[in-house]
């Protein structure tokens, strides 16, 4: 990876890390130990404002220790914990201009760059301006503040997994636990999913999850949802007194459906033998404006649908609506029924 301009070329020194841990061959399983064992056998305090940082023993001081390196790193930690931070308060403070507060590689290609632990917050990202960003990132990451960034060239930028192995005993406990929790204040998003060259700017929006594509891409999906199983749902909308799904556009179709429809404000009721009208409850509420098709399913010459009429509930029944026909049924072979679809 190339640094960013101003910056030390950072692959020689990498590579020179991973040539010295093939010379040192020592195994990781000491280091963790020694690391332990200083750990709890930390050295007395020896050295004061002044003196010299020494290697093995605790350095006290009342001022901050500043190390400077304008070539290459300023420090190198390396070893099972290749550096160790603790804090009352924050363990690290890392600062760069232009560039990366905090950069961590795995190169044994199971672990991790950065870990983060913690009661509330593994890792903390705040970012108060718009960054500089290095040319390998591509223009589309040009103007975005990120307090964290996760770019993964073949794979995923970040992964958020909660309560995932069978095994853990805590998995599936916190019946409020989420991967990953987008959140933002009134008028803002939660979650930002873009897709294509160019990330637009949104406006003030009430959103939970905002989902954009590239215009250019065919086909381009905002957001998608898929669901293999029977009994499940690709993506639900749900509300409990406003409109769950709504659909929208100017010059397209608001609404494409491949596939069978369902809609719960339809069925289908037979009408009683000799009979002219039948009953039928809808099991939702039926408004003043809302429209009532119905179509007769009927062998019986000349009988057709008349009219159809509401019928408001009253003292806790529910409402109705009867649909009348131009006869009596007779339901000689099959029965009379009748289709009907609730709208609005």
């Amino acid at each position: 990876m190339a640094s960013a301009p101003g910056h030390p070329d950072v692959t020689a020194v990498d590579d020179a890390l991973r040539t010295r841990r093939r010379v040192l061959g020592v195994g990781l399983g000491a280091l963790a130990a020694a690391a332990a064992s200083v750990l709890g056998r930390a050295a007395p305090a020896r050295a004061a404002d002044g003196d010299a940082v020494k290697v093995g023993q605790v350095n006290t001081g009342t001022g901050p220790t500043t190390i400077k390196n304008p070539n290459h790193y300023a420090i190198i930690g390396e070893g099972a914990l290749g550096m160790l931070a603790l804090g009352d308060e924050v363990g690290v403070i890392a600062q760069a201009d232009d560039g990366y507060g905090v950069w961590g590689t795995d190169y044994g290609g199971s672990g991790a760059g950065v870990r983060g632990d913690g009661g509330i917050s593994g890792v903390f990202g705040r970012v108060t301006r718009g960054w500089i960003r290095p040319p390998s990132l591509g223009a589309v990451y040009s103007a975005i503040p990120a307090g964290v960034l996760g770019r993964n060239t073949k794979g995923f930028g970040v992964v958020g997994v909660t309560g995932a192995h069978p095994d853990d005993p805590d998995s599936g406990n916190d019946k409020g636990s989420a991967g990953v929790l987008g959140a933002s204040g009134r008028g803002k998003v939660g979650v930002y999913g873009a897709s294509g060259a160019e990330i637009p700017v949104i406006g003030p929006v009430n959103c939970g999850v905002y989902g954009w594509s590239d215009p250019d891409a065919v086909p381009g999906y905002g957001v998608f949802g898929r669901m293999n199983g029977a009994t499940g749902f690709g993506v639900l909308g749900t509300s409990d007194k406003g409109v769950g799904v709504r659909a929208a556009t100017k010059t397209g179709k608001a609404l494409t459906a491949e596939g069978r429809v369902d809609f719960s404000t339809s069925g289908l009721t037979t009408v009683p033998a000799g009979a002219s009208s039948v009953l039928i409850n809808p099991g939702v509420e039926i408004p003043d404006n809302a429209r009532i098709l119905c179509t007769l399913e009927s062998l019986q010459q000349g009988l057709s649908v008349e009219r159809t009429q509401k019928l408001p509930g009253q003292f806790g029944t529910p409402d109705q609506f009867r649909v009348f026909l131009s006869g009596t049924a007779a339901n000689l072979r099959k029965p009379t029924r009748v289709a009907w679809f609730l709208i609005g």
